[in-house]
């Protein structure tokens, strides 16, 4: 039976070439389906790796004072024989302004498709944790619709408290959740 351990490791330009290509097919599959990756900070944007790692400066442009910092993760999954693999991502917004508090919380995450119902969600929210705790975070904000069981789950088991519901503008439901972090 092989084994294996998830870690979340920052987007950036030192990644595997292998983990750079897996990046770019999770963006033709986003675009290809129509289907949003949450917690990729818009890859599907993107026409290179180069031009989204470098989503501080983007964000800055795009956003003006709507934007707020974060730093996105690769979910990677490493087996036995030292393979990589890309699961998800996890984008970790450092601040929230008033759009982030009501909506969106600290954290944006996805598993990708092939890669669902394996418990990587769930992991990758425990990393993200201890990824606050590290900032100096006493609990952050997560969120999801009220129509995403899977991820209302993942939320949950990672110490998520409901604290209330909100709708957008287009009038989905978003659960918002607190998780502690301790001192």
């Amino acid at each position: 039976m092989t084994s294996e351990t998830l870690r979340l490791v920052e987007a950036n330009d030192s990644i595997s070439q292998d983990l750079k290509q897996a990046v770019l097919a999770a963006r033709d599959y986003s675009v290809a389906s129509g289907e949003y990756l949450d917690g990729t900070a818009d890859l599907q944007d993107c026409a290179s790796f180069d031009e989204w790692v470098d989503f501080e400066g983007r964000g800055r442009r795009a956003y003006g004072d709507g934007y707020m910092p974060s730093t996105t993760f690769l979910a990677v999954a490493t087996g036995d024989d030292g393979a990589e693999r890309l699961v998800g991502f996890l984008d970790f917004r450092h601040e929230l302004n008033d759009f982030l508090f009501r909506f969106g919380g600290h954290i944006g995450y996805s598993v990708l498709p092939e890669e669902r119902r394996r418990g990587y969600a769930t992991a990758m929210l425990d990393e993200a944790k201890a990824i606050g705790h590290d900032w100096g975070l006493d609990r952050i904000l997560v969120t999801c619709a009220r129509d995403n069981v899977a991820s209302a789950k993942v939320i949950e088991a990672n110490g998520g408290a409901l604290e209330n519901e909100v709708a957008e503008d287009d009038g989905t439901v978003m659960k918002r959740y607190w998780i502690e972090l301790g001192k």
